[in-house]
């Protein structure tokens, strides 16, 4: 089962990424910075515990923040990584901060373990 939308919606209502393009994927052709873009890059059908079947499942996700600044691009990634570790428990794994020169753009790349509910 796919989390996008759990974690589409967490992110959106976190006060500082209001207003904030998020797209699953890929930025809409021409859009402003700042936007944030994810994309789950592992999953497992289900988790299991030495007691059997868990109540929760792990997942990974790559998210990435893009704006004009660097300034900008770091605090909107450590309003992402609480929004997601408050939502979620999630893990930051990986932080790595990058400059695109196509778009002359930040941009702060996050790598997390999210875990969610079991269905």
């Amino acid at each position: 089962m796919n989390h996008d939308a759990d974690l589409a919606a967490v992110l959106k209502l976190a006060p500082m990424l209001a207003g904030i393009p998020i797209r699953p994927d890929i930025a809409d052709e021409g859009e402003d910075a700042p936007y944030i873009v994810f994309a789950e890059i592992a999953m497992q059908d289900g988790a299991y515990t030495l007691t059997g079947e868990s109540s929760l499942v792990p997942a990974r996700y790559q998210i990435d923040v893009y704006a004009p600044t660097r300034a900008e691009a770091n605090a909107l990634a450590g309003a992402v990584a609480d929004a997601v570790a408050q939502a979620f428990g999630g893990t930051l794994l990986n932080r790595q901060g990058l400059f695109e020169p196509d778009t002359r753009l930040r941009r702060v790349l996050l790598d997390l373990s999210i875990w969610f509910d079991n269905p």
